[in-house]
Formats: structure tokens, sequence, C-alpha cells
């Protein structure tokens, strides 16, 4: 059944009780994200907190960042699951008979409706682009009982807090295997050597663009870093490929945006914005990773003020570290390879469960 927005859920209910003590978690539009918002600032009483901090959301409220400059964050949704005070947003409060809060959300996040809101905030007179309440209101979407309603938001929540435990252990296994790295470095007999004696190192050619497509014919094509920021995504296939890597390479952006050093699961063709490294002895693959990392980040220093940042393959082949001895790079390799091993696997997981909640996602809300 079709409702409006305003018959299943009230916008910007409650506002601040003054008399309010205790902490605030205050939020703002730096804070939104796709899918929940990040930690929000702290404050130990209400007399610390912003001016602006006037209206309350609770557990199981959605949240709709309204007004910004420059076009950032209009429409971007997220669901509440702290107790927070913020403004700048409309806060979406479901009436749980009538609908799931989580649905709700999955709702108000689709591609469907956050395109709807986009082009409302640009069509709208003001001094910046913004939503109003009652627009958020006026949305009219299709939803089905709350049972079902029920089944689909348990679904999709399992697979969105999945994905997030999934980065959270990452991110936790990669500073362990960096603190080794540091370790090693620290306590073993190192040499100094450069990367064209540790790893081969390719560098990519486009093919030409009349050779592109998007329907997946020939071989994914990697022209870029933005094609591998937070995961790989191709955005065009190559049927008459230049360079290709095959299985188990680093990639890298050379041009503009550098390093997110990528491990790659199959072969792509990679064009002159991307690079490539792999190490000359298998047992050095896990090192090679943090090798790269800590070569961007030279680059990035020494390059800081550029315009636009283009690394060569000489920069590359040339560039100089510090190496363990044979015996505690074999050490390194043995320690570290479960770790890295681990996460890759939970990196493949979680494109699985990308691709699922996509195909959810336009079933039932796009």
């Amino acid at each position: 059944m079709k409702y409006k927005i305003s018959d299943i859920a009230e916008i910007n209910k409650k506002n601040i009780n003054k008399n309010y003590k205790g902490k605030v978690f205050y939020l703002d539009t730096s804070s939104v994200t796709n899918d929940f918002f990040n930690c929000p600032k702290i404050y130990t009483s209400l007399k610390e907190a912003p001016i602006r901090a006037r209206r309350l959301a609770e557990d199981g409220d959605t949240i709709i960042s309204t007004v910004r400059p420059a076009m950032r964050h209009v429409g971007y949704i997220s669901q509440n699951l702290n107790r927070v005070y913020s403004t700048g947003f409309a806060i979406i409060s479901p009436k749980k008979s009538k609908v799931n809060p989580f649905y709700l959300y999955l709702v108000l996040s689709s591609k469907e409706i956050t395109n709807l809101l986009q082009s409302i905030a640009v069509g709208s007179t003001s001094a910046y682009p913004s939503i109003k309440p009652r627009d958020i209101g006026n949305l009219i979407f299709d939803f089905p009982s709350l049972y079902i309603q029920e089944k689909i938001a348990s679904i999709m929540q399992q697979i969105i807090l999945k994905i997030k435990m999934n980065n959270q252990i990452n991110d936790n296994l990669l500073d362990i295997a960096q603190n080794i790295y540091h370790r090693i470095l620290f306590s073993s007999q190192i040499t100094k050597t450069n990367l064209r004696s540790f790893a081969t190192v390719i560098m990519g050619q486009s093919p030409s663009s009349k050779t592109y497509n998007e329907n997946k014919i020939g071989i994914p094509l990697l022209n870029g870093a933005a094609d591998f920021r937070n995961g790989i995504h191709p955005s065009k296939w190559t049927t008459d490929p230049k360079i290709i890597v095959n299985k188990g390479a680093y990639i890298f952006g050379v041009r503009a945006t550098i390093g997110l050093t990528t491990k790659v699961s199959k072969p792509y063709a990679i064009g002159r914005g991307t690079g490539s490294a792999i190490p000359k002895d298998v047992n050095n693959e896990e090192i090679l990773y943090f090798i790269l990392n800590d070569m961007f980040k030279k680059f990035e220093q020494t390059e800081s003020g550029s315009v636009y940042i283009n690394i060569s393959k000489n920069d590359f082949q040339n560039y100089t570290f510090n190496i363990p001895d044979k015996n505690d790079l074999l050490f390194f390799h043995e320690k570290v390879k479960p770790i890295m091993d681990r996460i890759y696997i939970n990196k493949k997981e979680n494109k699985i469960l990308q691709a699922i909640k996509a195909a959810l996602s336009n079933k039932y809300f796009d």
C-alpha cells in the first residue's frame, strides 16, 4: 500500500529539554555516512554543546541532512543508533505500529529517494541547496505489510552489520600486521635496497577508448585509483587490453590519486593511471604491501603542494628502503601471511554481501 512518509512517521517531533542533565551526543553533517553515522561529538553538558543543538533523535529514528553549502551531504541518510542532539537534519521518527524503523531507513536511503531529495535540494531558491521537512513528508512509497517489512529489514540489517564487522576486523588485523612490520624493521639487521631489486614494477597503458564498453565484454579495465577505491569496481571493460596484471599482483594509483595499494584476485587490464608490482621472491609478498604503503607516504610528502601528482616507473624502481635480513623476512612472511589471507577472505565475503545487498535493494526499494 502506498503511504506518504508523513502518514507513517513524525518529522522533527522533539526538541531538547533545556533542563536536560547529562552528556550530549552532538551530530553534525560531517558525521553522516550512507549506512550509519560515525561517532558523534560528545559534550559533558547541554551548556557546552553548540547553540545549534536543538532537536532530539532517538534510537530507531532516521536522520536526513537537509542543508549544506557546496552540495555536500544533502540527502545522505543514516539510521540513528545512539541518542543525539542535532541540527541541520530532518529527524524521521517511525510510527512503529505502521512501519518497521529499519525498513523505513532502507526506503529513505534508496537511490530513488536519494536522487529525488537531491533534485529537490538543487531546485530550491535558498542561498544554499536545502530540503524542507514537508518535502520529505510528502514523499510517497509503496509499503508491504509490517510482517514483510520486518523480514526484509532483518535480512538487510544482518548483511550491513556483517559488512561493517568484517571491515572492523580487517582494520584490527592490518594494525597487527603493521606493528609486526615496524618491530621487525627496528630489531632486525637491516640493509638498504631499491624497489627495482625487490619487485617487478609494471606501469599501465590505456587501450583505445573505442574498445571500451560497459557490457562486460573483454577484460575489466582499471584506469586509475577511482576504479579500486574501497574495493575493486571497474566501470569499463576493454576488448584490446595493452597491459594485463594477474591474480596476486598489487595495483596502485600513479596519477592524481596515488597509492591505495590493492591486491587483485583475477586478471585485469590496467590503464595509465594505474601501476602494479609483484615481489621477485614469493615469500616477500606480504612485506611488499607495507613497503609500497611507506613509499606512497614518502611520495605524497615530496609532492606536497603539487597540483597534479604523477609518479613515473623510474621513481618507483629507484625508491630505496630498509629491508630485514633473510631470516627475518621469512619470519615476517610466516607470521603475517595468515593475517593478510584472513583480510582477503573477509574482503571477498564483503564483495558477495554487497552484491546481495544491492540485489535486494533493487528488488524492494529502487
